[in-house]
């Protein structure tokens, strides 16, 4: 009998009483031996340290699936795979889990890990697996604040939400209960917003996509109730959104995630409008492309905006300051000039500040991203310790921040990557409700260069960082 404990890392989200709940698990196998169920005491002594190990008062749930090779009859593995996954109920139930709390399973020959075409590839098929699912709250306060808003549901309403501008389209008679009918009526919706990664750390939330990572332009959760109970966007409706970018990455795409399984599904790519202006922050274009105002911070022009104005051919273009007020035209007479007319920038492609005609058809979190690859990837194996070096036990979960991006990346405390070349920081999150940091410069004293085995001096940050906006100066202090 041979048994093997391998430590994967899911998160599925749910909303608690006003808070998510984010789940992470460790999955645990059990190998047997061809046509057979039967577990030695070996096997069952390990089952049972299993249990010591990893139940605690935050074990939600264990989920046992029982499997077969190829070999044989499909009906007889479904029926051999059941009495596999019936052994392994058996001890755990003799090591004091109750059977409430254990979700078992069997797919027969379903689902290989291996081919089957070898004996090794069968061994390996031939299985049980546990995964310990486990429940972590984190606070509300740690989380935006949830913009709530009402709306009459038989005749819909345009809703702007949040301060950058983006808006909401609710067509009349769009929502359904849980039978499928029409919600009268008033209804509530609830509007979250995630827009920098500190934000997303604590979000729980997923960042990654097949085998690339996200660089995040804006993610949002978007809920509704009808006298307190979920309801749906029917069938034939959609709720369109006109989002503001939080950032504008390049070659961004609209995501929605399967909650259930954690996954992201791409809806569509976001297209980029072509231009052949200059591009910069805080842009605002006249109506007929003539002429662009931009903050600026200059001392020679205290208070003053930079006007961008087009001279005769498309791409001349001359900068002059002004001192904008509410009413101003776009009128250059008098104003300072900065530079001469010439090329300022080449025509190119550009992402509006607002992206119009987004369309969601089923209520949940949706995400504007740009997927990149990790370079320089490192697998470390992790332990932590406080600032006497007392090691940090009763940990949950793991958020990896790389500041070159906007995301924060999940992983079981014990194992992460990274990559060797990131401006790394590190936060953990630990089940008594303590968050400890690893600053981009600790981190880099560290001088990671290959993968292993690391220990990391956290400080604990608990008091200094009660919310999202707190979380975000500590980590972007200069923004």
């Amino acid at each position: 009998m041979k048994t093997l404990i391998r430590s994967l890392f899911t998160l599925s989200i749910l909303c608690v009483s006003g808070q998510i709940q984010a789940q992470t698990s460790t999955q645990t196998m059990v190998y047997f031996e061809s046509n057979s169920s039967e577990l030695d005491q070996n096997t069952q002594n390990k089952i049972v340290q299993w249990i010591k190990t990893n139940a605690s008062e935050h074990l939600d749930h264990i989920k046992v699936i029982g499997y077969t090779d190829a070999s044989g009859s499909t009906q007889k593995n479904l029926i051999l795979s059941k009495q596999r996954a019936e052994a392994v109920v058996a001890i755990l139930k003799m090591g004091g889990l109750k059977g409430e709390d254990i979700e078992m399973d069997f797919k027969g020959e379903e689902a290989p890990i291996a081919p089957n075409t070898t004996e090794t590839g069968k061994g390996e098929n031939r299985r049980v697996e546990l995964t310990w699912v486990y429940k972590m709250l984190m606070p509300k306060k740690l989380l935006p604040a949830i913009q709530k808003f009402t709306i009459d549901a038989e005749k819909g309403a345009d809703v702007i939400v949040g301060p950058y501008g983006t808006l909401l389209h609710v067509p009349a008679n769009a929502f359904v209960d849980a039978k499928g009918d029409i919600v009268r009526g008033r209804v509530s919706l609830e509007f979250q917003e995630f827009r920098n990664a500190a934000e997303m750390a604590f979000s729980g939330i997923p960042m990654t996509y097949k085998d690339g990572l996200f660089n995040s332009a804006g993610m949002f959760d978007l809920k509704g109730y009808s006298n307190e109970k979920a309801i749906e966007i029917a069938r034939d409706k959609s709720i369109t959104i006109d989002y503001a970018l939080a950032n504008k990455h390049k070659d961004l795409g609209f995501y929605q995630l399967d909650e259930e399984s954690g996954t992201w599904k791409k809806l569509k790519d976001l297209e980029a409008l072509e231009t052949s202006h200059p591009q910069f922050e805080n842009e605002k274009v006249r109506p007929d492309g003539s002429a662009i105002e931009v903050q600026v911070d200059m001392p020679q022009f205290e208070g003053a905006n930079v006007m961008i104005e087009r001279l005769g051919r498309k791409s001349d273009w001359k900068a002059m300051a002004r001192t904008m007020r509410p009413g101003d035209t776009v009128d250059a007479a008098g104003n300072k000039r900065l530079t001469t007319n010439g090329n300022i920038t080449d025509a190119g492609h550009y992402y509006p500040s607002i992206i119009s005609g987004l369309s969601i058809k089923s209520f949940g979190v949706y995400n504007c991203d740009q997927v990149y690859r990790l370079k320089d990837r490192v697998a470390i194996k992790a332990t932590y310790v406080d600032e006497k070096n007392r090691e940090i036990v009763n940990t949950s979960v793991l958020s990896m921040i790389d500041l070159r991006y906007e995301g924060a990346f999940s992983f079981p405390p014990g194992k992460f990557t990274c990559s060797a070349a990131g401006r790394n920081v590190l936060l953990l999150f630990t089940f008594d409700k303590r968050l400890y940091a690893l600053s981009e410069e600790a981190f880099a004293k560290q001088g990671i260069t290959r993968s292993g085995a690391y220990t990391f001096q956290m400080t604990d940050i608990t008091h200094e960082v009660a919310n999202s906006e707190e979380l975000a100066n500590y980590l972007f202090p200069t923004r």
